[in-house]
């Protein structure tokens, strides 16, 4: 969703999140990075929220950072760590 202000937008944010299925199983963080770097023409401040359990990510998270202020949130799932 495009970046706007106000606290209508936030909890169109936090709504999305709280209410997103994903279609299959897995990360593509590149490819997350890669949208980013499409839609946006200014330098924005942008959360990436995974668990980073994936890997062949690094060089668009560095095209990414230059950028754009980058702020990375790693989730823990207590569950995956006992099953692994």
């Amino acid at each position: 969703m495009p970046p706007k202000k106000g606290a209508k937008h936030v909890l169109r944010v936090v709504s999305e999140v709280l209410g997103f299925r994903p279609a299959h199983r897995g990360t593509n963080i590149s490819a997350a990075l890669e949208f980013l770097s499409r839609v946006t023409k200014r330098q924005s401040v942008a959360f990436l929220i995974s668990d980073f359990m994936t890997e062949g990510y690094e060089g668009a998270l560095k095209i990414a950072h230059r950028r754009h202020d980058l702020v990375p949130l790693v989730l823990h799932d207590p569950m995956e760590v006992w099953q692994s």
